[in-house]
């Protein structure tokens, strides 16, 4: 089957760049299914700004003075850009998503590590372990000491 159609497919859906590179389809009837394929070959996937995000936020998450600024400078995204972004790929702002990033870390460091909590609210990017305690206790309904224990007694029961 001919592609019909094939200057609205590239307009609408291949940004300038890769509109460039797909041109040379034009010279040729072309099936379908190669014609996507080349396309496909100088796109950019869909979610590379997502897989960007997540690798800056696992990279600086331990930074306690980290701010939505500096994901915006780093990127060179307007605010207005960047909170679509956050919207757009996590459903959450900037904010919550550090929070859950560094929950996460720090979650994993209560069952992992022996480090003191204090140690592991630090180490996770929390400035302040009052702070710490008071996120985890809204976000797993315990305090991290008293999770700690817990799945400690779990993985007792467990052997």
């Amino acid at each position: 089957m001919i592609l019909s159609n094939l200057e609205q497919y590239i307009f609408y859906n291949a940004k300038s760049a890769q509109t460039a590179a797909a041109v040379s389809v034009f010279d040729k009837p072309i099936e379908r299914d190669q014609f996507l394929a080349r396309v496909k070959r100088y796109m950019l996937p869909q979610d590379m700004w997502k897989n960007q995000l997540e690798s800056f936020l696992e990279d600086n998450y331990t930074n306690p003075d980290l701010k939505f600024e500096d994901i915006m400078h780093y990127f060179r995204f307007s605010k207005t850009y960047g909170y679509a972004l956050f919207k757009k790929y996590f459903g959450e702002s900037f904010r919550m998503c550090l929070r859950n990033v560094r929950l996460t870390k720090a979650e994993e460091a209560l069952k992992d590590t022996s480090d003191s909590i204090s140690e592991i609210a630090y180490q996770c990017g929390f400035a302040y372990l009052s702070t710490f305690s008071r996120v985890f206790k809204a976000t797993y309904g315990e305090n991290p000491t008293t999770y700690r224990r817990k799945w400690q007694l779990e993985q007792i029961s467990k052997q």
